[in-house]
């Protein structure tokens, strides 16, 4: 038998395999730690395409947003860049500047577009009634959403891609819980013509809720049921924000429709007399989406905000904040109210792009006359 080694050469060896097995299982263990490290940044991501978007966003450094609301709040807009930072290791800044609603802000942007001028706004913040017309005019950019985001329902994509969903306000009746009890709130649309509620319930001349029960209902009986309500003594009020502290001082005992459940939530647990409910039969909601302006000067960070306000981490300080999630993405706090009224038998009915187009005749023609009618005239 041939020997290639003596004693101390085979030890030699030995010491010297072992101390590659020791660092060949090191260099094992950290990839794990790594791609552990990691997967918060990749469980719902596009792979390379991703990859490349995050490069690109990092080199654009900042974001500039500009508008009103829930959205463009500096409070969202702050919680957004930590997490967009932490979560895909860049260092970008998140800019928040007051201005317009996003009604008055889309005709600037198509303007913008038309004459090709930097848009006012790098990410557009709507629903679908401001992005589908600011697309028709060709001021958005057409995105591969799933592409990026792997999983995405078509639903959650706007037409032509030029929108996605991040977000949802749904339609609730804020009540009083010192002059009203739960069990006696209306429960269908029918209820709110009952007597027993004359002088009692509150709304708005914006018909805010009363599109989408047309949508369900029929336009006839939507508009009968409205007609009751004038009948009844509804109390109509013009207000846009403030409406909990409002049910909470007794002016509306009870408010149908509200679109801020968090904020009913966090003035109960302050001691506030108010809470919410939804419907038995029927639950209704506006799609809140998010698109990036055609002339946008930072359109790879505006398209990098978009995709991590759809992860779970996007998702979790979307509702943590404003209480706006999307009921499209399995986990979030509104998908889970969702599914459970679903469950229960409720029908479920949300703006989004598909559907707003669909029925487009209630949300031009129908919405001003209920809105017309509720004002009294």
């Amino acid at each position: 038998m041939m020997v290639l080694f003596g004693r101390s050469d085979t030890g030699s060896f030995v010491r010297r395999a072992r101390r590659a097995d020791l660092a060949a299982l090191a260099a094992v263990m950290m990839l794990a730690f790594i791609g552990v490290a990691m997967a918060p940044a990749v469980a719902q991501t596009g792979g390379d395409a991703l990859k490349q978007l995050v490069a690109a966003a990092q080199k654009e450094g900042e974001l500039n947003v500009f508008g009103s609301g829930d959205w463009n709040s500096p409070k969202l807009m702050a919680a957004l860049e930590k997490g967009l930072n932490k979560t895909y290791g860049i260092n970008v800044r998140l800019k928040t500047t007051p201005g317009p609603s996003a009604s008055k802000l889309m005709p600037r942007i198509i303007d913008e577009a038309k004459t090709g001028r930097p848009a006012s706004t790098d990410v557009f913040f709507a629903p679908s009634r401001q992005t589908i017309p600011s697309d028709q005019a060709g001021a958005l950019l057409r995105v591969d959403w799933k592409k990026l985001m792997p999983g995405l329902k078509d639903e959650e994509v706007g037409i032509n891609g030029a929108a996605v969903v991040i977000g949802a306000s749904i339609h609730i009746i804020g009540y009083n819980t010192n002059l009203v009890k739960a069990k006696d709130l209306p429960k269908s649309y029918k209820d709110f013509t009952d007597p027993k509620y004359k002088g009692k319930i509150g709304t708005t001349v914006f018909a805010v809720g009363w599109v989408e029960a047309a949508i369900h209902l029929g336009e006839e009986e939507a508009t009968r049921i409205v007609d009751a309500m004038v009948a009844n003594d509804t109390i109509i009020g013009t207000t846009r924000t403030g409406v909990q502290n409002r049910v909470a001082t007794g002016e509306f005992p009870i408010f149908a429709f509200d679109t801020k459940p968090v904020a009913y939530s966090r003035l109960k647990a302050k001691g506030g007399p108010v809470d919410y409910a939804t419907m038995d039969d029927f639950m209704s909601g506006t799609a809140s989406e998010v698109s990036v302006p055609k002339t946008s000067a930072n359109p790879n960070l505006a398209k990098l905000l978009s995709v991590y306000m759809l992860t779970k981490q996007g998702q979790d300080t979307i509702w943590k904040v404003i209480g706006r999630d999307s009921p499209f993405r399995a986990g979030s706090q509104l998908n889970k109210l969702v599914e459970s009224k679903r469950a229960a038998g409720a029908k479920i009915y949300f703006g989004t792009d598909q559907n707003v187009v669909k029925n487009a005749y209630f949300y031009r023609k129908v919405s001003r006359k209920l809105a017309k009618k509720l004002r009294g005239n």
